[in-house]
């Protein structure tokens, strides 16, 4: 037993020594040892693929919907209804009309609302043509009628279709009745007859144009001839002074001739050549004695036959004046009367009026030429009259002055061949030479006396002549007067005519609109653009169907925003909006339709510049909500490479670069930043190459190591710490990444 027992102490005793040198060698540790269990571990790099993704910078606002800018709807008026229709129906405030949608109903008849440019202003109907038929094909094309070509001419095709589209919204067109078809027919007979009466009317205007050109090209010619008449006058007056001088000339030479042989003159000789001469010259002498007297007669007969003829030539203007007078006369009573009959009836029509006043012009203006032209022959016929006695008085005394010196050109000539043949010689102061002498002062003073009488003649006739011409300029100025107040009643009978013409023919075409299919101008209401929401009523069931009749918006929904004045010339017009408001369930797309020019208008503040959204699809629940908007200011457009900015570094000579890790190498790639925008930048490779999905350095992970004693925290601490370190690493490399986000564009990053 105690053998058995001091074995066991011995050999616990054994065992508990060997332990204890265990736990001894285990508390000893080399220094080596302890630095190697004591050093940081490696820290482990901190990896991001490179991506391909569209990068934008993005503005957020907010803003409030509304439907588009508000408008009236008005009637337009029509001549196509007898009296102005009453209201029966009205839409709701907050319908939705589309194009071909009544908007309202008067007097039981629709009014269509149609998309056009130009407001309803005008019936149409067949014949008519214009911008607003052509829009109104335009629309029975869209809905669905075929008005055949669409050329802006109402013609049978848009007649067609008209009918076709009343019908399908269960109301008959409007077309003509029995009656109106007759009343065309009565219109075309006038048009016709005052389209008759106005060619009628345009004769007169081109005779008294005639008769006008002729009156002053008489009086043109009278005035040239009154300017040419004190010209006639002094040549008169200075062609009788050369010849007065002259006869006297040779009355003072024969008044010598006679004195000399009164006296005495050496003896002539007379040869039979002499005697021959005298005797050709008495030959000579008495012809022209007898040429004188007969033309001297004839000139008398001539006169006196004037004198003879003028009363007669008088007596006949005055009848023909007075007879043309009284038919005139008789002319303008008769159109007065008619004229007065056609006031009277009250069937009259204002074209037939109109035509009977044209006609009592035109016999007033006939009448008054017919007096003027009368005035015009009986005065020229009082001129002649009164100038015939003294016309045969002159002829008689020029007639008489003549005849006296041929007579005495005869004697001396006869006095000259007797000397001549009485001897050869003529002794000084012998009775014969002295008798011829005084024979040749008679001839010449006989002769005087006929050329002064002659030139007193002749500037007689020139001053007749001009107060004659100034007569007739008298006459000629009345006649051109007279042309041309006949040519102003002519063109005034004219306009009298083209208004009753153009009356008939305007009633004629709105009788022949009236007789086809028609769309009256009350009946249709154009907007720009379709649909639109009623928003408010102008009227009521029961008032008259005229102007504004409801107020409507467009269908369109609209988004009013602002944004400040460094944020504006970021967005332009075209920008895509995201629209999101998630309390209210609001997620939309949108579009910049308009930017404003400055600040402070549209009611936004001097600070902001007003901003419109269009939006294409908008919630029921939009308008009127406060939403919140984000704006793509800026984009790449399309997907590019793009790293986070902690990504990119600084190079020694200050250019941006990449590390690209593949597997156990490492390679810094020169890169050329662009866009950045959501801690991402755009990059380009300057040298070598980058893909999408290359890992590229952004940092390094450094965990605390685990052997720190547990009096230092324990296993529980050292595990927290670890945790702690690298979130706070995380957290340094994205508020880095956050911090050079402005400047990673045109610096690039480092990793420090």
């Amino acid at each position: 037993m105690r053998r058995r027992t001091l074995a066991i102490l011995l050999i616990g005793a054994i065992v508990l020594s060997t332990a204890s040198g265990w736990l001894a060698a285990r508390g000893i540790k080399s220094p080596a040892e302890v630095a190697a269990r004591t050093a940081a571990p490696e820290p482990s790099p901190i990896l991001v693929p490179v991506e391909s993704r569209v990068l934008s910078t993005d503005i957020v606002t907010r803003g409030t919907a509304r439907f588009g800018s508000p408008q009236q709807l008005a009637l337009a008026s029509t001549a196509l209804k007898p009296t102005v229709s009453v209201i029966d129906s009205l839409p709701l405030p907050g319908t939705q009309l589309e194009e071909g949608d009544v908007v309202l109903t008067a007097s039981g008849r629709p009014v269509f609302l149609l998309v056009g440019d130009q407001p309803s202003f005008r019936d149409l109907g067949p014949g008519l043509e214009g911008t607003d038929v052509l829009q109104l094909e335009q629309a029975l094309i869209r809905l669905g009628f075929d008005p055949g070509s669409v050329d802006g001419l109402y013609d049978g095709d848009t007649e067609t279709a008209v009918r076709a589209w009343y019908e399908a919204a269960g109301k008959p067109a409007i077309e003509a009745t029995a009656e109106q078809l007759a009343s065309i027919k009565a219109l075309e007979k006038d048009l016709a007859n005052t389209r008759l009466e106005i060619l009628t009317a345009q004769g007169g205007v081109a005779v008294a144009e005639r008769d006008l050109t002729i009156a002053r090209a008489g009086l043109a010619a009278t005035e040239q001839a009154v300017a040419g008449g004190s010209t006639a006058i002094a040549s008169a007056q200075a062609e009788a002074a050369a010849a007065n001088a002259a006869s006297a000339a040779e009355v003072a030479a024969r008044t010598i001739a006679r004195d000399e042989a009164r006296h005495g003159s050496p003896a002539i000789p007379a040869t039979p050549a002499n005697i021959a001469a005298a005797e050709a010259d008495l030959e000579t002498a008495k012809a022209a004695a007898a040429s004188t007297a007969a033309t001297g007669t004839r000139a008398v007969a001539d006169a006196q036959a004037a004198l003879d003829v003028t009363p007669r030539d008088l007596a006949a203007a005055q009848a023909e004046a007075t007879a043309n007078n009284q038919a005139a006369t008789v002319a303008l009573d008769t159109a007065q009367a008619a004229l007065t009959d056609a006031q009277a009836d009250p069937s009259t029509t204002a074209a037939k009026l109109a035509t009977a006043q044209a006609a009592l012009n035109a016999a007033s203006a006939a009448r008054q030429s017919v007096l003027l032209a009368g005035q015009r022959s009986v005065a020229a016929a009082q001129r002649a009259l009164a100038g015939a006695p003294a016309a045969l008085t002159a002829a008689q005394q020029e007639a008489a002055s003549h005849n006296r010196s041929a007579a005495a050109d005869v004697t001396a000539k006869q006095v000259a061949l007797d000397a001549a043949r009485a001897g050869t010689t003529v002794a000084p102061g012998a009775p014969g030479a002295v008798a011829a002498a005084e024979a040749d002062l008679k001839t010449a003073e006989a002769h005087a006396t006929s050329v002064r009488l002659a030139g007193d003649r002749a500037g007689a006739d020139a001053q007749a002549a001009t107060a004659k011409t100034n007569a007739t300029l008298a006459s000629d100025r009345a006649t051109v007067t007279a042309a041309e107040k006949a040519l102003e009643l002519a063109n005034g009978t004219v306009g009298n005519r083209d208004r009753p013409a153009v009356l008939v023919e305007a009633e004629l075409g709105l009788s022949r609109r009236r007789a086809g299919v028609q769309v009256p101008a009350n009946e249709v209401i154009f907007v720009p653009t379709a649909p639109v929401r009623v928003s408010e009523l102008l009227t009521a069931r029961g008032k008259d169907a005229t102007g504004a009749t409801v107020s409507v918006t467009d269908a369109t929904v609209f988004i009013d925003a602002s944004l400040a004045l460094d944020e504006a010339p970021l967005v332009s017009q075209g920008v895509e909006v995201a629209i999101e408001e998630p309390d209210l369930g609001i997620s939309a797309v949108g579009v910049v339709s308009r930017v404003a020019a400055g600040p402070g208008t549209n009611g936004v503040d001097g600070f902001h510049i007003y901003v419109e959204i269009l939006v294409a699809e908008p919630p029921p629940n939009l308008v009127g909500a406060s939403v919140r908007l984000r704006i793509s200011a800026q984009s790449s457009g399309q997907a590019v490479l793009a790293v986070p900015i902690s990504a990119v570094i600084l190079t020694a000579d200050g250019a941006s670069a990449v590390e690209i890790h593949q597997g156990q190498t490492t390679q810094v790639v020169t890169v050329e930043p662009g866009l950045s925008a959501g801690g991402f930048v755009e990059i380009k490779a300057v040298s070598g190459q980058i893909a999408s999905g290359d890992l590229v350095l952004i940092g390094f992970d450094q965990p605390l190591a685990t052997s720190t004693p547990a009096a230092s925290g324990g296993p529980d601490a050292t595990t927290s710490g670890a945790t702690a370190i690298t979130t706070s690493g995380a957290t340094a490399i994205t508020g880095t990444a956050t911090s050079v986000a402005t400047t990673a564009a045109s610096t690039g990053g480092s990793h420090g």
